[in-house]
């Protein structure tokens, strides 16, 4: 502040104190505001802090022992009665209590399949999707999810499909086998797999 004072540019101050220039003029308004004893770090802890009321409390762990219901039902039930309380702040009033009931046992992890062929171009999936106000319709390689064919069309018909498949195929050749997913691409119902000889 004392070179700032003596007519420093403060791009030279910054510079020689290595402070990027919003530090030096955050300093500075603080020093104009209160002066250097205004420069000491203050304490980070925030201005107010949010106490859950005791009746908000008590109404949690009533409708826990009433009720046996999770947080997120507690939270939506007591919203409905216009007390604004999140689910997390049920959790940890539950949790405090010792109303909180861990899993004895741990959940089971559910264990995925990727279902892929072992080889590229031994099947072609066919899919669609909304794109507005138009239906896309993607035709992809199942081994290596390379996508063949991908176009937007008005309407997700049999004959747009054909038609993008005959270009993939005139453009990748002919694959062994097609599957195609929704059922309003064909006549033969979902998940048909049409085999190409």
């Amino acid at each position: 502040m004392r070179r700032r004072g003596e007519g420093a540019p403060v791009s030279q101050i910054c510079t020689s104190a290595q402070i990027p220039r919003r530090t030096f003029y955050n300093w500075l308004s603080r020093y104009e505001e209160g002066g250097f004893e205004n420069l000491n770090d203050k304490p980070r802890k925030p201005f107010r802090i949010h106490k859950t009321p005791d009746e908000n409390i008590k109404a949690v762990i009533d409708l826990r022992r009433e009720t046996g219901w999770c947080p997120h039902r507690i939270a939506g039930h007591l919203q409905k009665r216009g007390i604004h309380i999140c689910h997390m702040t049920v959790y940890r009033i539950l949790r405090s209590s010792g109303l909180n009931r861990p899993l004895q046992t741990p959940r089971v992890k559910r264990t995925y399949r990727r279902w892929q062929r072992k080889h590229p171009n031994s099947l072609w999936q066919c899919d669609l999707k909304v794109v507005h106000p138009r239906w896309l319709i993607t035709i992809l390689d199942d081994h290596s999810r390379f996508v063949t064919g991908s176009e937007r069309f008005k309407e997700a018909t049999a004959q747009n499909v054909i038609w993008l498949l005959d270009r993939a195929i005139h453009e990748y050749s002919k694959k062994r086998k097609v599957k195609v997913n929704p059922s309003e691409f064909n006549s033969f119902g979902a998940r048909t797999t049409i085999e190409l000889i």
